[in-house]
C-alpha cells in the first residue's frame, strides 16, 4: 500500500544550494586528472578554495562563484591575512585566478573578478655569494691529479673573471674561446640584447686565464671522451 505524503514547505527551508562546493570538487578533479598536477599543488590549492569557502558561508554569501565578486573576493584575503606573509596571500590569490580560469572554460562562470586582486610584493631573499676568504681558499687549494687539477685552474679563471672583469655569470658562460686576447688583456664579451663590447682583464685574471687553458685539454666527456671545440669554459 502506497501513502502519498505532502510536501513539507518548512523543509530546505534554511539550506542553502551550495553550487560552490560542486564547483572547487569539479577544479580539484581538473587539476589532479586533466591537469596531472603534484598532489601536493592540488592540495594546496584545495585547502585555499576550501577556506575561500567556510569564508562566504559565515559570511552568508552567495555559495556560487559566479555570484561572488571582487570586493567578496577581497574581504575573504583580508579577514585570512593576519596571520599570513605575502607569499601565502599571493599564492591564494593564483588558486583563485586559476579557479577562475576553469570556471570560464567551463563556461560557468563569464567574469572574473579574481583578476583584477592585486599580488603583493614578496621580498627577494639576498643572493649568497663567497667571501673574500672562502673565495681566496678555492683559487690556491693544490690538488693531486691532473683532471683536479684542470677543474681547479678552471674553477680559479672563473672566479678571477668574475671577480675581477664584473661579468654576470650569463655572459661568462657565453664565452667561447676565440673571444678571449690574453696578449691585450681583453675579453670580448656578448650581453644584453646581443651588444657586444670589450672587458678588460686584470693580471691575475690573465694569469688564471693562462694556467687553465694550459689544463683545458684534460676536461673532456667522462664517457665520450670529446670537449666543446669552441667553449671557454668546460663542465665536468
Amino acid at each position: 500500500m502506497r501513502v502519498a505524503v505532502a510536501d513539507d514547505p518548512n523543509v530546505g527551508h534554511n539550506r542553502r544550494a551550495d553550487t560552490l562546493r560542486a564547483q572547487i570538487d569539479a577544479f580539484v578533479q581538473y587539476l589532479s586528472v586533466e591537469r596531472r598536477q603534484a598532489p601536493l599543488t592540488v592540495a594546496t590549492y584545495a585547502r585555499d578554495l576550501e577556506a575561500m569557502h567556510r569564508f562566504a558561508q559565515s559570511q552568508k554569501l552567495p555559495l556560487d562563484a559566479a555570484r561572488l565578486d571582487r570586493e567578496a573576493l577581497r574581504h575573504y584575503l583580508a579577514a585570512t591575512a593576519h596571520d599570513s606573509g605575502p607569499a601565502t596571500i599571493s599564492r591564494r590569490i593564483s588558486a583563485l585566478r586559476a579557479f577562475y580560469r576553469f570556471l570560464a572554460k567551463r563556461r560557468l562562470c563569464t567574469d572574473n573578478p579574481a583578476a583584477a586582486l592585486r599580488l603583493p610584493k614578496v621580498a627577494k631573499p639576498l643572493p649568497k655569494f663567497l667571501s673574500v676568504d672562502a673565495a681566496f681558499e678555492v683559487v690556491t687549494t693544490p690538488h693531486d691529479d691532473a683532471y683536479a687539477e684542470a677543474l681547479a685552474a678552471r674553477d680559479r679563471a672563473i672566479l678571477e673573471v668574475l671577480y675581477g672583469s664584473g661579468l654576470r655569470v650569463g655572459e661568462l658562460c657565453g664565452l667561447s674561446l676565440d673571444a678571449i686576447d690574453l696578449a691585450e688583456r681583453a675579453a670580448r664579451v656578448l650581453g644584453k640584447g646581443g651588444r657586444e663590447r670589450v672587458v678588460p682583464l686584470g693580471g691575475a685574471t690573465v694569469t688564471a686565464l693562462a694556467q687553465y687553458l694550459q689544463a683545458r685539454a684534460c676536461l673532456r666527456h667522462p664517457r665520450k671522451g670529446t670537449q666543446h671545440p669552441s667553449a671557454l669554459f668546460l663542465g665536468q
